[in-house]
């Protein structure tokens, strides 16, 4: 609620407001055995996919194209 009148405060364009507010995010995890797990994270335009163990931390490159550690 008011996510559309926050993006106008921030003077994002009307159009790009709109796809904004249609897009969709899709994340699907799967058990890999042995606490590993892989998570995929699917967006209009990006994709990523993350491979992980419980309880460790890792880096890994983001959607926004950075190195984050996780």
């Amino acid at each position: 609620k008011g996510f559309e009148e926050l993006l106008a405060s921030r003077n994002i364009p009307w159009v790009l407001r709109k796809m904004i507010l249609l897009a969709t995010e899709t994340i699907k995890f799967t058990n890999l055995g042995d606490a590993r797990w892989e998570t995929e994270h699917q967006m209009l335009t990006n994709k990523a996919k993350y491979a992980f163990c419980l309880g460790e931390e890792f880096i890994t490159r983001g959607m926004d194209g950075f190195d984050h550690k996780v």
